[in-house]
């Protein structure tokens, strides 16, 4: 299983700086594909990630979301998410808003745990920056 590794930090930027509410968020987006990795939950996409809750329903889509900050792209591209949902539109039907279910498909646990990883990478570096 490959497991998707946050981009490296540039040399002018050795971390992402997170305010307690950005940590707060990113925890919040972790506990959701913690429930989708190990509880069988659906992904709603933007529907139930509290990082878009604060970021992507504004005039200015992601401005200031530590994700978006530190891919430069919008809409969780450059992400795992967007090879999740690239694979659950080839695979199952046309929908990333399926339910996880690990045994019946191993490309999807991959996504999902490469997604943890990533958002776990970030607040890392959000941690490293507080030292």
């Amino acid at each position: 299983m490959k497991l998707w590794i946050p981009n490296p930090p540039k040399p002018e930027r050795e971390y992402l700086h997170l305010s307690e509410k950005d940590r707060k968020l990113l925890k919040g987006s972790l506990n959701k594909w913690y429930k989708i990795a190990y509880e069988g939950a659906r992904d709603g996409g933007t529907t139930d990630c509290p990082l878009c809750d604060e970021y992507f329903y504004k005039e200015t889509t992601c401005k200031g979301c530590p994700v978006a900050e530190w891919t430069g792209q919008t809409g969780c591209d450059g992400t795992p998410y967007e090879t999740w949902v690239v694979h659950c539109g080839r695979e199952h039907e046309g929908s990333r808003y399926v339910e996880h279910v690990e045994e019946e498909c191993v490309e999807c646990n991959s996504h999902v745990l490469s997604e943890i990883a990533f958002l776990r990478g970030l607040l890392a570096l959000g941690d490293d920056a507080e030292k």
